[in-house]
């Protein structure tokens, strides 16, 4: 009696458990529907997502490139305004120059440069950095009218003054650690000083020095090795461009500080070039070289520019600023001239009668541009007429 109710009691127990185990199936088989369920949720999402961030980045796309579209437009509405605005000064300096010149013929040769620079500084100190900039600049080349060269003789620097109003030539011993040579150039500082940098003899160096008023010198930080450069004064420092080094022609762009007493290269040249020489003109820096095209240097920008005007390659070209830009062709060449208000604008206007030159130095007085030039043993000593626009030779001797 007791088994038989013992199998009846397992038997219950057996379909109690599979009815459990068919309610877990079913609810196992539906879980799994919503497992899936939720996983295609997840991936919806996140389809959903992608595309918001891709509609997000189109977005700020399409934002940036509008801001970029009204940056380019104002970038050329304010070049075009800056454009115009330099053209006009421009216009109003040359009309002031033509005044000027027309006074001065008036007045018998009075010097009315004062006058002439008070009447349109507020348009040359736009042009130049500062009119404190543009008038060390002028008077730089103002103070004086005597020409530099430099030569050495048995390991010492001699510096070679020829006084053009006097006609007069005296040699002045520098005490030098380093005797300068034919390939030094020099720039006039405004007060009155003589930078002067590089060398070729005996060995190829960057070496710069100052020459006072009582020819003394003092030695400054060394430079790029090399000579045949040009240099050029223009507010505390020193510009230097091109040169020779034991490799040959070298693409050098340096400023020297004369404030901080160090060098900064800048950026290099787009073409080497040698037996440079460099003049400021319409707040820029115009080079010349033996290359046939000229370069112009911004200061502001650090950027060379081509000046697109065809010279004769392979000879040197003497670059002269007065109230026009004048540039002398060497060996056999022309002479040409170019408006104030554009340095591309070029007209022949007579025959040069200098040859090349390793060492060069120009002062400017009243009515004319001197200039002083050293090839091999031969100094040679010019004269440009600015009213008859004539070169003629002053003077010449054998070193």
């Amino acid at each position: 009696m007791n088994v038989a109710i013992c199998k009846i009691q397992l038997n219950k127990e057996r379909e109690r458990n599979e009815q459990l185990e068919k309610k877990l199936s079913k609810y196992r088989k539906k879980n799994t529907a919503k497992t899936s369920e939720i996983e295609l949720l997840k991936e919806e999402i996140a389809h959903l997502n992608s595309i918001i961030n891709d509609n997000k980045k189109n977005e700020k796309d399409l934002k940036d490139s509008n801001e970029e579209l009204i940056n380019s437009q104002r970038i050329k509405i304010t070049q075009d305004l800056i454009k115009n605005n330099e053209a006009e000064k421009a216009q109003k300096i040359q009309e002031l120059r033509e005044k000027r010149f027309e006074i001065w013929n008036r007045s018998n040769g009075q010097d009315l440069e004062q006058d002439f620079r008070r009447t349109c500084s507020k348009y040359s100190s736009d042009i130049y950095a500062d009119e404190q900039a543009y008038q060390d600049y002028t008077n730089a080349y103002r103070q004086k009218t005597s020409l530099y060269t430099i030569d050495n003789d048995l390991n010492r620097t001699n510096l070679i003054i020829y006084d053009t109003e006097n006609d007069s030539r005296e040699v002045r011993i520098v005490d030098t650690h380093e005797s300068l040579d034919l390939g030094t150039c020099i720039a006039q500082l405004p007060n009155g000083n003589l930078f002067c940098f590089g060398k070729d003899s005996p060995i190829i160096s960057g070496t710069t020095l100052i020459i006072d008023e009582n020819y003394r010198a003092r030695e400054l930080p060394s430079g790029t090795h090399c000579y045949s450069s040009s240099a050029i004064y223009f507010n505390n420092s020193v510009y230097c461009f091109g040169g020779i080094n034991n490799k040959g022609s070298i693409t050098l762009s340096e400023r020297f500080d004369l404030n901080k007493n160090r060098w900064t290269k800048l950026k290099s040249l787009p073409q080497a070039d040698h037996g440079c020489k460099s003049v400021m003109f319409n707040g820029n820096i115009v080079i010349s070289g033996y290359n046939k095209h000229l370069l112009r240097y911004s200061i502001g920008k650090n950027t060379f520019a081509k000046i697109p005007y065809d010279f004769k390659e392979f000879k040197q070209k003497i670059l002269l600023s007065a109230e026009r830009l004048y540039l002398i062709e060497c060996q056999n060449g022309s002479i040409y001239e170019s408006e104030l208000s554009s340095d591309t604008a070029w007209r022949p206007i007579g025959d040069s009668i200098i040859n090349s030159f390793h060492q060069i130095y120009v002062s400017y007085n009243k009515g004319g541009i001197n200039i002083a030039l050293i090839y091999s043993v031969v100094i040679s000593y010019f004269k440009f007429n600015l009213e008859g626009k004539i070169l003629t030779k002053l003077d010449e001797i054998h070193r």
